[in-house]
């Protein structure tokens, strides 16, 4: 679901319940995607896939060690 700023503000409880059942809802403004509203599901933990990229991409080998 996208829509406008002033349509998100008005009707933002609806959309909480509807980003909390699983949907996904995307405010723009001036037609650009700027947020998106969905459900975190804290049960899944940490993405440790994810985590090597981001640390690959940041050049961290180890927690606090950086690239010498």
């Amino acid at each position: 679901m996208e829509l406008a700023i002033r349509e998100a503000k008005t009707r933002f409880s609806e959309l909480f319940v509807a980003s909390r059942n699983g949907e996904h809802v995307i405010t723009a403004r001036r037609g650009r995607p700027i947020v998106e509203l969905m459900r975190r599901d804290l049960r899944n933990g940490i993405d440790f896939c994810k985590l090597k990229t981001l640390r690959d991409c940041l050049g961290t080998k180890r927690d606090g060690e950086g690239r010498s």
